[in-house]
């Protein structure tokens, strides 16, 4: 193998958090083959998480192109009855688009966040579904339905995001934000490819609110599309662009572009969409935040795939033999079905102009790896040695702290302080019962770790876990109950530099970011960073920490 091609890259950080078996793509980067990684929805703000994500290094080259689409028309109807009535809403109005806007090539998609609300709406439109519920054959015949036309509207779930290149989609509606903006503009982006203007509507509900923690990290980009849907003022065009291309673009500055519903809000369709909406059934009153189950991540748990993947699961993608980029053949699994699954039609491709090129291009002359490929590699491999030397330095450490206070070792007060249950962290290590401001600050920077890996790290004391597992730290296996003999290790030592004057100030001298009067949010956010090739800034403190006592 030559080179290594992977569409949908963006869903390396997106997914990462609930398929942990995308952090097997970082080995890649071991491997000494051209990798290119290809997106339509990659933030320039995320890049740099793509590149911890991937283990690609900082002198990678992207490319970037516009991603706004000028005949795509957003339109967001705010709405705040419950999800029965908002489903309801939706059926009225993909039923209101097929019989005004629809020719009979055309085909619309509803997105639902959850499979129940999928199956309640695709039972007004002939049952024509797709979620990871369902079988395969059952799934492609629905999907085979909708593609050959004896079908006009599919109800599905995320995993119907990618991949659908159908090119008379003449509208897109989606049933509450389908968990962040990039879901939204890739699902938008199945509509209008035969160029027509095309509507992408999404029903929001203003019941279902968002909250991220300081430092907590969004690489969904929810809390931006919560700001695209809520707004009453913005261009919903700019606000995305300015998101996935880094520079905003209006709808009145794009020549012939469609208008959102912002820049243009008395269209036909919208005082049509709004007359429905004033039909839908009395709202409720509005919940309580008690009422309102939001996970982690800020999104209603309803979800039984967010990003579905068919029938892969964690163990089948962990056990993926990598030996194919070491020349061994690559073969296909002999699969087969009770019944024939059709094969959606071929369609002809349309003709697009290209401006000649005024200078030809260098074609490679060889399929062996270049000098860049090489030193992509060289670096990786580097930045992990540096890396496993950390861990070596983490197990030396915890070896020694083993069953003792670390505020104590940190304090040089008494290296063999036992750690017991009376024995709480800075209160009893004070030197001649000296006040210590914010003692009990370690709690919040603890609460403030953000491993969005699963397993990734030990939860109890923020230590490394999988391929870089201290010697000394109990390995995890899912479904056993593990105990930690290092509970608060991180976040505890983490706090010792930073409310400790005079070993802050030289932390300040060997870390980036980190500065005098720095405050106690911004060292909340900055301990959750993870710089190139190296564990999250947290941690890099507390090996600093080790390295700096023993210089002493």
């Amino acid at each position: 193998m030559v080179r290594l091609v992977v569409d949908e890259a963006h869903k390396i950080f997106t997914d990462i958090v609930y398929r942990n078996s995308f952090s097997k793509l970082f080995m890649l980067a071991a491997y000494a083959i051209m990798k290119i990684y290809l997106s339509a929805t990659m933030p320039p703000t995320l890049e740099k998480t793509f590149l911890s994500d991937s283990g690609m290094p900082s002198s990678m080259l992207f490319i970037r192109a516009p991603t706004t689409r000028p005949n795509l028309r957003y339109q967001v109807i705010q709405f705040e009855n419950r999800l029965s009535h908002i489903t309801k809403f939706a059926i009225s109005v993909a039923k209101h688009l097929q019989t005004t806007t629809f020719t009979e090539d055309s085909r619309g998609i509803i997105y639902c966040t959850d499979i129940p609300t999928t199956n309640a709406v695709a039972a007004s439109f002939n049952n024509c579904k797709s979620h990871s519920e369902m079988e395969n054959s059952e799934r492609l015949h629905h999907q085979n339905a909708w593609y050959e036309g004896h079908q006009q509207w599919m109800v599905a779930t995320s995993g119907f995001l990618h991949g659908i290149d159908h090119p008379d989609v003449g509208a897109i509606i989606f049933i509450n934000i389908p968990y962040g903006a990039i879901n939204i503009e890739q699902g938008a982006g199945r509509a209008g490819r035969n160029g027509m203007p095309a509507n992408v509507i999404l029903l929001n509900s203003t019941n279902i609110h968002f909250a991220r923690r300081d430092g907590q990290s969004d690489p969904q980009c929810i809390e931006a599309a919560t700001l695209w849907a809520r707004t009453v003022e913005e261009c919903r065009r700019y606000l995305m662009t300015l998101l996935m291309d880094g520079r905003g673009i209006r709808c009145g500055d794009l020549p012939g572009a469609e208008k959102c519903d912002t820049c243009d809000p008395d269209t036909e369709l919208l005082r049509t969409l709004r007359q429905l909406a004033d039909r839908a059934p009395t709202p409720t009153p509005s919940p309580t935040p008690e009422d309102i189950d939001v996970n982690m991540d800020g999104h209603a748990l309803n979800s039984d795939e967010m990003f579905d993947v068919g029938d892969w699961d964690d163990d089948s993608l962990m056990n993926v033999d990598l030996s194919i980029l070491q020349g061994s053949e690559i073969t296909t699994p002999n699969t087969s079905v009770d019944a024939p699954i059709p094969i959606p039609p071929t369609i002809a491709p349309r003709k697009i102009a290209i401006a000649p090129r005024k200078k030809a291009i260098a074609l490679p002359t060889t399929t062996k790896p270049s000098l860049s490929v090489h030193l992509d590699v060289e670096l990786h491999r580097l930045a992990t040695k540096r890396k496993r030397d950390n861990v070596a330095r983490l197990s030396a450490m915890t070896k020694y702290l083993l069953g003792k206070c670390f505020v104590c070792w940190a304090e040089k007060k008494d290296c063999n302080v036992v750690k017991t249950d009376d024995h709480q962290w800075f209160v009893h290590c004070r030197k001649n019962q000296e006040f210590i401001p914010d003692a009990m600050g370690w709690f919040d920077l603890k609460k403030n770790f953000n491993f969005k890996t699963k397993y990734s790290h030990c939860y109890r004391c923020g230590l490394p876990q999988g391929d870089f597992l201290p010697s000394t730290h109990p390995e995890f296996v899912p479904g056993r109950h593990m105990e930690c003999p290092f509970q608060d290790f991180t976040a505890v030592l983490a706090w010792y530099v930073f409310i400790h004057m005079d070993v802050f100030l030289e932390a300040c001298k060997f870390f980036q970011g980190l500065h005098p009067g720095m405050k106690k949010t911004e060292f909340l956010k900055w301990s959750n960073e993870i710089p190139p090739g190296a564990f999250y800034n947290g941690l890099q403190l507390v090996i600093w920490l080790w390295m700096y006592r023993h210089e002493q």
